[in-house]
């Protein structure tokens, strides 16, 4: 199993940082989660990209928009809006590799469905 699959995107929004953390919080520092994160200064990195999770977020949040004025007939539940950001996540995977920060907008989007 990868390593990236074992780590998250911690979003603060009043402070707009990004931090990088192990999805299991009772990892020592020692796990390779932790030692990839320091070694790789993987906090360093995505703090400074704000820029990007508001770009998501705006992106999400227009295509919604358009989405629900396309469609004043339906009864839009929350659920729409969930699986609306589930399947772009799904596009950010699909990307990984070939778009510049796919893993920071998927985990955004995991954000955003929780927020919900």
């Amino acid at each position: 199993m990868s390593i990236h699959n074992n780590i998250r995107f911690v979003f603060n929004k009043a402070d707009k940082s990004i931090q990088v953390e192990p999805i299991n919080s009772s990892l020592n520092d020692n796990s390779p989660e932790a030692n990839f994160i320091k070694v790789l200064k993987q906090n360093n990195r995505y703090n400074n990209l704000w820029d990007y999770v508001q770009n998501e977020e705006n992106e999400i949040v227009d295509e919604l928009c358009e989405l629900y004025n396309d469609s004043k007939e339906q009864d839009w539940k929350p659920i729409h809006v969930i699986r609306f950001v589930e399947s772009r996540r799904e596009g950010h995977l699909s990307d990984i590799g070939k778009i510049t920060h796919s893993r920071l907008r998927m985990g955004y989007c995991d954000y955003f469905v929780h927020a919900c």
